[in-house]
């Protein structure tokens, strides 16, 4: 390319698209746009283009020697590997050969006469052939069909090219065709088998394996008999295939043809078969048909290296220069359904054995979800058992504050027992000697002194009313009463005690004397009325009040109510009294309960409620008479 610099009265031209440039005089006032063209043109002309694949597609034609396309397992491994191996795009053309009728000569000419006109003007590259019954067509028509064209083959067991030359223009790849292994792996997981029957057509390609499997049963298995079952219709050899004896195993090698499409078809017969005798097979079609399995090789890794022959063939390498390769090796190859069907273990395969169709165990399927669920269940395992571990402690630590309150209203009723008792044996006593003391000092002063005697007669009454009160204060601490006469007229002295000394007129009623209670529940409701009618005089401003005692069968209730003020009544308030406080606890010791009633301007009422205890060694029976006692 030539450059020329711009000069002011100059236009550039642009000619060709080889980009030269040729000088024309232009007018000046057309200098600067024309300048702005010129360096966009030549920008354009001096950044080279993105480099383009320009190599022209490849074409290859696939010939497979079968109709059934299931079998035709090495393709797809094929075409990948090829492409892959390639720059240029690769254009496949597929043919499935009937091989069934190759033993027609007329057949295989007007074959070959057809490919050659259908291919004539398709510009092949490459011929690629699966098993031997199309290679060896190819080679017989090769130059009426493919004139030229470079050939590779696969799937071709090395018996069948074994001692001849290498045909020109010609490579590839060999299958091995494991018959002794299929063989050995059927009497291995068939050790009682005395015969094997064989199934099979009467193709060149079936007729050469059958001659195989023949020679190989004679020459390893000289005691297994071979029961042929050849060129029959599919409905003669079921037929046959019940009439077999016992410890019998059948093998098959039977070419179907697509263009036969039979009422009871190839495929049924193999169904059929196979429900009836273990079946195996020299090649894999027949798993999925029920057969067991047999001794195969890879047929993608064969598909795969055969791409990677062909791709060299494509790349201009002379195939005179492949040397042929030797396919993969064979593995034992069963179906799970099959080993199920007739009860072998699979500790019975051989090692390396791929099982296919496996079902998996409920573990293997359910893995995730055994393990989510596990995980879940102890989860709430170690939650229960923490909420257990915390309810236990809650119960041992209500279980120490139950034995506590017992233990702190015990030691306050000793101690109330305790004060009681100084109050009457020592104080009581002392106003009393007191009292005479006084008495005696008035009796020796003069009656002139009159005053002075007056003094002394008062202070002697207020020692009466001191001895009254400390007497007073000792009952209501501790009611020797209740101790000696019990609960009834305890509840009635009580009442009468408060009538008298508050003027708050108490009415006391009992229905039905308790049958039994202990000493414990007896305390716990005079406690309780005591608390009450405290309460009654100090908060309620009522003019009267009323007990009743009632008892039958299933305990003894305690009620006291009045028409006072009222109050807020609720039980479960922190900050309820102490008084309240201290009834239900008591009664909750002896397993009683306590409810309060109460309304604002309508009253109080206060009840206590203790199931009787019929325990012997509890209770303490009182026989009281059964009328109603009214105070």
């Amino acid at each position: 390319m030539s450059y020329c610099n711009p000069i002011g009265a100059l236009r550039k031209r642009i000619a060709g698209r080889a980009g030269c440039v040729e000088l024309v005089p232009v007018r000046r006032r057309c200098t600067l746009p024309f300048l702005f063209v010129l360096f966009s043109v030549l920008a354009a002309c001096c950044i080279p283009a993105p480099a383009q694949d320009t190599s022209s597609p490849k074409n290859v034609l696939v010939l497979h020697s079968f109709t059934e396309r299931k079998t035709f397992i090495e393709l797809e491994p094929l075409k990948s590997s090829l492409r892959s191996h390639l720059t240029a795009p690769v254009n496949f053309s597929i043919e499935y050969l009937d091989s069934v009728r190759f033993d027609d000569a007329g057949y295989r000419k007007s074959l070959s006469e057809t490919f050659h006109h259908a291919y004539k003007g398709a510009n092949l590259d490459l011929v690629v052939v699966e098993s031997y019954p199309a290679l060896r067509f190819v080679l017989d028509y090769r130059d009426q069909m493919f004139s030229g064209v470079p050939i590779v083959f696969l799937g071709v067991a090395p018996e069948r090219i074994q001692g001849q030359e290498i045909w020109p223009g010609v490579t590839g790849l060999t299958s091995i065709v494991d018959v002794r292994g299929s063989l050995d792996l059927a009497l291995h997981l068939h050790p009682d088998t005395q015969n094997v029957a064989l199934i099979s057509g009467v193709s060149e390609f079936e007729r050469f394996w059958n001659q195989v499997f023949r020679e190989e049963a004679r020459l390893h298995h000289e005691n297994l008999k071979v029961i042929e079952l050849v060129g029959l219709s599919n409905g003669q050899v079921v037929h046959q295939v019940f009439t077999l004896p016992a410890h019998t195993i059948v093998f098959v090698h039977v070419l179907t043809q697509y263009s036969a499409q039979q009422a009871f078809s190839t495929e049924d017969m193999l169904v059929t078969v196979s429900q009836r005798l273990p079946m195996y097979c020299i090649f894999d079609y027949c798993i999925e048909h029920g057969g067991v399995g047999g001794s195969y090789p890879d047929q993608e890794a064969e598909g795969r290296e055969g791409g990677e022959i062909a791709a060299r063939v494509l790349s201009g390498e002379n195939p005179e220069n492949i040397p042929v390769a030797v396919g993969a090796g064979v593995r034992a190859v069963v179906d799970w359904r099959q080993l199920r069907r007739w009860n072998i273990p699979e500790s019975a395969l051989p090692p390396g054995t791929i099982v296919l169709y496996r079902q998996p165990a409920v573990w293997e399927r359910y893995q995730k979800y055994i393990l989510s669920g596990a995980a879940v269940i102890i989860l709430q395992t170690l939650l229960i058992a923490g909420l257990l571990l915390q309810r236990a402690r809650k119960k041992s630590a209500m279980e120490a504050v139950k034995k506590l309150g017992g233990r702190l209203i015990h030691a306050q009723e000793e101690e109330r027992a305790r004060i009681a008792r100084e109050l009457h044996d020592d104080f009581s006593q002392r106003l009393a000697a007191q009292h005479l003391d006084l008495g005696q000092l008035r009796d020796r002063l003069p009656e002139s002194e009159l005053e002075e005697r007056a003094l002394v007669q008062k202070t002697m009454k207020k020692a009466t009313e001191i001895s009254a009160d400390l007497r007073s204060l000792s009952h209501r601490l501790h009611s020797s009463k209740l101790e000696l006469v019990g609960l009834v007229p305890a509840l009635s002295g009580l009442c009468e005690e408060i009538s008298e000394k508050y003027k708050i007129a108490v009415h006391f009623t009992g229905h039905g004397a308790p049958l039994s209670l202990t000493n414990d529940a007896e305390l716990c409701l005079f406690r309780v009325c005591q608390e009450a009618l405290s309460n009654v005089v100090k908060h309620s401003d009522a003019k009267s009040a009323h007990v009743q005692l009632s008892a039958n069968s299933y305990g003894v209730s305690l009620c006291i109510s009045d028409e006072g003020r009222g109050f807020d009544a609720d039980l479960r308030h922190p900050l309820k009294g102490i008084g309240l406080e201290s009834m239900c606890e008591r009664l909750r010791l002896v397993g009683g309960k306590l409810s309060v009633h109460s309304e604002l301007m309508h009253g109080t009422e206060v009840l206590a409620e203790i199931p009787l205890s019929l325990t012997a060694n509890q209770a303490k029976v009182r026989t009281n008479a059964a009328g109603e006692i009214e105070s």
